[in-house]
């Protein structure tokens, strides 16, 4: 008598499926980064092309801007990514899997300046890095503005919880500095730093280990800063229009870092 198992096999199969998957999970998806505004010379790469708004940007991609332009770039999850004149930015890490609610999102700035808002969906895993030649910033649903050029790393963070890392070792000249309205943290190489920054009242250091300074003295862990009314204010409605003083190009001395870019006729920043 002929046997009937082939029901059997395919139940099998199926169950070994659903015990894999259970055990590996579901595997997370390619997000991008799609243009929303674009102003002047807008360029794609590797190899450059001009961005349309019909372009995305994923893991591997460049996008720079010329001297006189501008674009924000929005990602599958609702963050938003501002890049003024003159700016390189490299996408290192996209990924966006709603359904497992995880989101990783990895930029490095390798010039100008990028204004990063994370979205404030909750993430069972979430991961929202800015990097430069010199630090890394970590941070969840909050927003944060970054600055490089040859004087180092100019951060401005609002509100929230901010991780920072700095490389082991810092090029001459160059700082890596914590902006928050009037106050301002340096840090050095090879260090850590923990902050909560509470709407326009204080900033908290929770964690740190190196060297970290506010107005040239040692900061402490559990120490509080305090941030002058309207600073966080100003940052989150003009950080494109506020002055740097220790960070103004000086278009007669600039040049370029060996790792980063600008669309041809664009070779200073104003």
């Amino acid at each position: 008598m002929k046997k009937h198992t082939q029901p059997h096999k395919r139940l099998l199969g199926l169950g070994v499926i659903v015990v894999i998957m259970a055990i590996s999970g579901f595997p997370s998806l390619e997000a991008a980064l799609t243009p929303q505004t674009m102003r002047g010379s807008v360029e794609k790469g590797k190899p450059w092309e001009p961005l349309t708004t019909q372009t995305t940007l994923q893991s591997g991609d460049q996008i720079r801007t010329a001297h006189d332009a501008e674009t924000s770039l929005v990602s599958d999850d609702g963050s938003v990514f501002y890049l003024s004149e003159g700016t390189q930015l490299a996408v290192r890490e996209l990924q966006y899997t709603p359904s497992q609610k995880t989101r990783v999102s990895r930029l490095q700035l390798l010039w100008g300046t990028l204004t990063a808002k994370a979205s404030t969906l909750n993430f069972k895993k979430d991961v929202f890095e800015v990097e430069t030649n010199t630090v890394l910033t970590a941070f969840q649903r909050s927003s944060a503005r970054f600055l490089r050029n040859e004087q180092g790393t100019e951060i401005n963070p609002i509100e929230g919880t901010f991780f920072l890392t700095t490389s082991s070792t810092l090029p001459t000249g160059q700082r890596v500095l914590i902006k928050i309205g009037i106050q301002e943290i340096e840090m050095g190489p090879a260090s850590t730093l923990k902050i909560q920054i509470t709407a326009g009242r204080k900033i908290v250091i929770l964690q740190m280990q190196g060297t970290v300074t506010y107005n040239g003295q040692q900061v402490e862990e559990g120490q509080e800063i305090g941030i002058e009314a309207g600073g966080l204010q100003l940052l989150r409605e003009g950080t494109g229009e506020q002055e740097q003083e220790e960070f103004e190009i000086d278009p007669d001395t600039f040049t370029l870092p060996p790792d980063a870019e600008l669309p041809a006729g664009s070779d200073t920043i104003p």
